[in-house]
């Protein structure tokens, strides 16, 4: 199992040889974004890349489900399996997208006003065999920074989705 070493609020050291972290501020309180990146079977009205979730498993403290997302001009379906705190929600995916080997992160919440949060995303990575075959070098990128461009705009597309998503409601 993947471990994640949280040193303080704002710096979480994450296990393999790639990362990212992004964040935004959302306009809702700790608990209802808490709540909505848990209620995983609503995610593909929501979020952009979401086709489709299978819950396995969800004890309220540990959740595993399968997640559908379009890649490009491929869909691909990973297992998820989440430890889920009153201040973050860890993750890895035992069984990643076919270009990564290893596949890890978080989602750590931290409430700022009374009706604002602060979420901030990060995820870890190792590249797979097949990574070539799925993004070969191009326009000067090597696969590694293909892959890392794709999995960092996941990562703001999905944050944005949340944020407009917050912005939408009716409070």
């Amino acid at each position: 199992m993947t471990h994640l070493v949280m040193t303080d609020a704002d710096e979480v050291t994450m296990p393999l040889e790639n990362a990212t972290r992004a964040e935004v501020i959302l306009a809702a309180p700790l608990a209802r974004v808490r709540q909505a990146l848990l209620d995983v079977s609503a995610w593909p009205g929501l979020l952009p890349s979401v086709r489709k979730v299978g819950r396995i498993y969800d004890d309220g403290s540990c959740q595993e489900f399968t997640i559908e997302r379009e890649i490009g001009d491929r869909s691909v379906t990973v297992r998820t399996v989440r430890r889920c705190e009153p201040d973050h929600i860890a993750y890895f995916f035992p069984d990643p997208a076919p270009f990564l080997k290893h596949h890890c992160g978080a989602w750590l919440f931290e409430a700022r006003a009374p009706e604002s949060t602060r979420l901030v995303a990060i995820q870890s990575w190792a590249l797979s065999a097949k990574a070539s075959s799925w993004f070969a070098a191009r326009d000067g990128m090597t696969t590694g920074e293909r892959v890392a461009a794709l999995l960092e705009g996941h990562l703001q597309a999905t944050l944005a989705a949340w944020q407009q998503i917050f912005a939408d409601e009716d409070p």
